[in-house]
């Protein structure tokens, strides 16, 4: 396994941190690499041997002729921003970043040079221009997290057949995760299948359930809210007034931030459409198709 992070981290170092620890070695007597990490050293051990091997492999030897500072949030995102912050004054070489952590390190400087890891997609995400043609100060390897959600999910309905819901852990402070949800949801809805979401939040050594909460998933919520909906007798034109469909949402166990996706989300699938004033909703043809 080490030799597979081995060149991978090889891949990256050809093309982009190589050259600037180069330029780097003619200024000062010892290049410094920023480790920026939101992991912990224990969970990321064997991408560290593979990094340290790709580095000796071009060269580079950790102690002798580079230094790697490494930086670990531990699960924290939040101290990434002045972990970076604090490397850009540092005026390391290169950055190298993993997924949480490269666009807090694109936020922090134009300037450095930057390698990241991202298990989502740096297009989509926003950090990169294109694949081919990058741009700016990134450059970096997709591993291609959210395409293989679907195959995940392919996977797990042919292991557990049935309707039983499958349940995903997800840890909303990962740039990926709303890429990698929408992915599951759309394969949840090929394959007829209902996926729970649970909230967590990585600690440093493991994993804490925040939450299991039912309507965190929006199809589910948008089905509840069409449910609520058809129970409520329409005014005038077919109108459903916002508070008579809200009120019993709640009362329910959802909450403020799952009806309005849940709301989007019913609108997204063709089955309500919503007044711009935000007042009153109705049922399209569709949605009214689903209780006929």
């Amino acid at each position: 396994m080490a030799d597979k992070y081995r060149r991978l981290f090889l891949t990256l170092v050809g093309g982009a941190a190589v050259w600037p620890l180069a330029t780097r070695a003619q200024q000062q007597k010892t290049p410094v690499v920023g480790f920026l990490n939101g992991g912990s050293p224990d969970g990321y051990a064997k991408y560290v041997t593979g990094f340290l091997n790709g580095l000796m492999e071009a060269g580079y030897v950790e102690g002798k002729n580079v230094t790697v500072d490494y930086r670990w949030a531990k699960g924290q995102y939040d101290r990434l921003e002045a972990m970076a912050a604090d490397l850009v004054r540092q005026k390391v070489a290169v950055i190298a970043a993993n997924t949480p952590a490269a666009p807090v390190a694109k936020a922090a400087t134009s300037e450095i040079p930057i390698v990241f890891v991202s298990t989502g997609d740096a297009v989509i995400g926003g950090l990169v221009a294109g694949f081919n043609r990058p741009g700016a100060n990134m450059t970096g390897v997709g591993l291609l997290g959210p395409p293989l959600e679907t195959k995940r999910l392919g996977l797990l309905h042919e292991f557990v057949p049935g309707n039983v819901p499958i349940r995903i852990l997800v840890n909303p402070a990962n740039p990926a995760a709303d890429l990698q949800l929408q992915q599951l949801r759309d394969a949840a809805d090929v394959i007829k299948r209902h996926i729970d979401i649970a909230v967590v939040i990585v600690k440093a050594k493991g994993m804490k359930l925040v939450a299991l909460r039912h309507y965190a998933d929006p199809d589910v919520a948008a089905r509840k809210l069409i449910e609520i909906a058809n129970d409520v007798e329409a005014v005038q034109d077919g109108r459903i007034y916002i508070e008579r469909v809200n009120a019993p949402f709640l009362a329910a166990g959802g909450n403020g931030d799952e009806f309005r996706v849940g709301i989007k989300r019913a609108i997204a699938l063709g089955w309500l459409w919503l007044h711009e004033s935000g007042t009153y909703l109705k049922f399209t043809d569709s949605g009214a198709a689903l209780f006929a």
